[in-house]
């Protein structure tokens, strides 16, 4: 994956925080914890650098993803809870098998 600036990871465009949550997904930069149920999506470029993504525990929360998750970083707290880490496990979940998880609690 190209580098990446900052600006990069605090868009509030729900459609560009969901382009790039893509190419974390596809790129390999999102894991799963099965044993937590979370997930670690990691930053291209910046080696140890990470942030933990979770099903939320607010059950009335629109049906939106985004909503649904809680995200570690402090960007989807500015942003009406859009984020690119939201983004990226959200296309991880939908198209791994392994993360039957998210269907469950999220969709």
């Amino acid at each position: 994956m190209a580098a990446v600036s900052r600006v990069d990871w605090e868009p509030s465009d729900i459609d560009l925080c969901n382009k790039l949550g893509e190419r974390l997904a596809k790129g390999g930069y999102v894991y799963f914890r099965s044993r937590t149920h979370e997930w670690i999506v990691c930053t291209p470029d910046q080696e140890q650098v990470h942030q933990t993504v979770r099903v939320g525990d607010n059950e009335y929360a629109p049906s939106e993803y985004f909503s649904r998750l809680d995200c570690t970083c402090t960007v989807s707290r500015f942003n009406n809870g859009v984020c690119v880490h939201k983004a990226a496990v959200h296309a991880h979940a939908t198209s791994d098998g392994e993360c039957a998880h998210y269907h469950k609690l999220v969709l």
